[in-house]
């Protein structure tokens, strides 16, 4: 005991590594100064000493302050004179690390602009010396290493006020499987990271496999409590086992083979707020129950997140699709589900409801994922633009404490990109995940949205392959370097999976905060150049013969009649003759043969038609371009099939 005494003795003459807060009392100094620590303990073995005053009072080795820019050093400690304004300059989220000497004896200061930055400060230092974080936990060297103050001088400003995930529900590989630890790990992860949104995605859809899930919660004004639980509900579900869906065949844990069955403790697998309501929710009390437990689990981790500087975002698809057993229940009594009123009022009692439920920053409402395959129709058009506007008017009307945001697969109609940005108010973020899962670059135009926030969202993985390992750090950069050159404020990734996406995840939070080494042209904003479309001889149709399609694949249809098909060209490029010469090939026969706009249409600019009245499709129609003479490649500028 004498000798453990003396041991402590000798320590605190010697000194230690103290780690000081200033005694203004920074929301947030305490927990960051113990999370560092903690960092310092795991990698090096050393117990530092947290103390908080108006002065340093103990002996130390080693100095680490920690502090936000407004509050004041005790005169003991003498910063460099460089450091004061740098300090004083630091805004929302930025902060800097220094070393210096004091009384010959190495120090660090962490500062910030606010507590956020501090915090952000202290998890930087963990990684300078040797931690490294991503969403699935902490990933610490084995070798344990001597603790020192090395050589550092940083100021870190991010490139996006946003920066996060999009954990997609609808899978067992995302957040449907997710419990309330898992949440929870995710938030604190994120702020190692340095990101600070979280947004999910809520499908309600009656196609093939009915997916309606809980996160949001779908009905009028009174069917829910003071305390955010509903009183009425529908069927809704997470993924799971005992379900038939896209990828997946249901069937029982217990019948699983070479010793899988094991692993899970329930036939039905799923997160815990699904427990005895597999595969799927039967009776009204069951339905009920679903929703206020996912409720009560939001509540928590946002609650959570928003203590940790952290945005969160909930949302659903437009135009607003109601269960069909709501749907099918009103119009027996003769009612209407896409009268406006209707419409408006389903939106009172969603946004009612959150605003009692959880806290939010975001709803996003999300256009269908087939706008990036199909161009919609007119009237599917408009009836994406009345949900939005009927919900813009609802969020006007209640005077809610979270804004509202566009989502989706695409950032407008294909043939209009920026049509929501002429209708909607400028204090809706705008945003949109990359198109065909990924392998499309982010959106071009973004850059022509002016007066919004922007937010980016690519894809850190896809979800046909969510079996197999995936490495997209490369494209991740890339996607990274055109959202801050397109001018976009948000940056955020889609995924399902947590430990095998690490590279992406670490690649895209770097990202948020520095692209140098890798981005040449960081700082420049890419401005869309105004194309003027030359005039075009013999049409009135400009725009049409105006552009082109070059080197086109086949084309392939399945009519099932016969057809007339008319071939639009107009040569745009070359001044003469056998520069582009092609041969036009219908179902494997060819059928007009050394095409030569130039020739034919009698020059440039000029609008030429093939015309081929009447063709046989039995079972397909394929038509395809064979270039055969000249440097140019086969083009077409539009196609025309036209039936009986």
């Amino acid at each position: 005991m004498l000798f453990l005494i003396f041991l402590q003795t000798l320590i605190l003459l010697k000194g230690q590594t103290v780690i000081y807060c200033p005694s203004q009392g920074a929301p947030g100094s305490l927990f960051a100064a113990r999370e560092l620590r903690r960092y310092i303990y795991q990698r090096t073995g050393e117990m530092a000493l947290i103390q908080a005053g108006d002065k340093l009072s103990s002996p130390y080795a080693h100095l680490i302050v920690l502090m936000v820019k407004d509050q004041k050093l005790p005169k003991g400690i003498a910063l460099p004179a460089d450091l004061p304004p740098i300090i004083a300059s630091l805004k929302h989220e930025e902060f800097c690390l220094r070393s210096f000497l004091l009384k010959n004896k190495a120090c660090l200061l962490i500062a910030g602009g606010d507590s956020t930055a501090m915090l952000y400060g202290a998890y930087r230092f963990a990684e300078v010396i040797g931690i490294r974080f991503f969403l699935h936990g902490d990933v610490i060297p084995d070798v344990k290493a001597g603790f020192a103050i090395p050589e550092i001088n940083e100021v870190h400003k991010p490139l996006f006020s946003l920066r996060g995930i999009l954990p997609f529900h609808d899978f067992p590989e995302g957040p449907d499987w997710w419990e309330r630890e898992n949440y929870l790990l995710v938030v604190e992860q994120l702020v190692k990271l340095r990101m600070n949104f979280l947004g999910l995605h809520t499908y309600t859809d009656n196609g093939d496999y009915v997916r309606f899930e809980p996160t949001v919660w779908q009905g009028l004004p009174g069917e829910y409590n003071n305390d955010g639980t509903v009183k009425k509900s529908y069927p809704a579900k997470y993924a799971n086992t005992g379900l038939f869906s896209w990828g997946y065949r249901p069937r029982k844990t217990s019948e699983y083979s070479w010793g899988a069955s094991i692993i899970f403790e329930k036939d039905y697998y799923t997160s815990s707020v699904m427990d005895g309501l597999t595969p799927v929710p039967a009776s009204p009390e069951q339905m009920n129950r679903l929703f206020n437990r996912t409720g009560e689990l939001f509540k928590e981790v946002f609650t959570y997140a928003r203590s940790l500087g952290i945005k969160t975002c909930t949302g659903t698809e437009v135009p607003i699709t109601i269960h069909y057993t709501i749907t099918d229940e009103m119009k027996k009594n003769g009612k209407n589900p896409r009268d406006p009123v209707f419409v408006e009022e389903m939106y009172k009692g969603i946004f009612g409801r959150i605003e009692k439920t959880y806290p939010l920053d975001y709803y996003w409402l999300w256009t269908g994922e087939g706008w990036t395959w199909n161009i919609p129709a007119e009237e599917e058009q408009k009836e994406v633009l009345f949900s939005l506007q009927a919900a813009v008017a609802v969020h006007r009307q209640l005077n809610l404490p979270f804004r509202l945001a566009l989502c989706g697969w695409v950032l407008g109609p294909p043939q209009d990109r920026l049509l929501f940005d002429r209708v909607l108010p400028q204090e809706m973020p705008f945003s949109c995940i990359n198109r065909y899962v990924g392998y499309a670059p982010v959106d071009v135009a973004f850059a022509s949205l002016n007066g919004r926030d922007k937010w980016a969202i690519p894809w850190l993985e896809d979800d046909p392959r969510l079996t197999s390992p995936q490495l997209w750090v490369g494209r991740v950069r890339r996607d990274a370097a055109d959202a801050l050159a397109y001018g976009c404020n948000g940056l955020m990734g889609i995924h399902w999976r947590t430990c095998c996406i690490s590279p992406m995840v670490a690649a895209l939070a770097q990202a948020g905060w520095s692209q140098a080494g890798w981005n040449k042209k960081v700082g420049e904003r890419w401005t869309p150049v105004p194309v003027s479309l030359p005039a075009i001889e013999g049409t009135d149709d400009d725009p049409l013969y105006g552009t082109l399609c070059y080197n086109p694949a086949p084309y392939e249809f399945s009519p099932g009649e016969p057809v007339s098909v008319t071939l639009k060209f107009c040569e745009l490029q070359y001044n003469s003759e056998k520069q582009r010469v092609f041969d036009i090939v219908i179902n494997d026969s060819v059928v007009r043969e050394g095409v030569d706009v130039f020739k034919l249409a009698g020059g440039k600019n000029k609008a030429f038609d093939v015309v081929i009245p009447e063709v046989k499709t039995p079972s397909r129609l394929s038509i395809r371009l064979v270039r055969k003479e000249g440097p140019g490649y086969p083009m077409l500028s539009a196609l025309a099939i036209e039936g009986k």
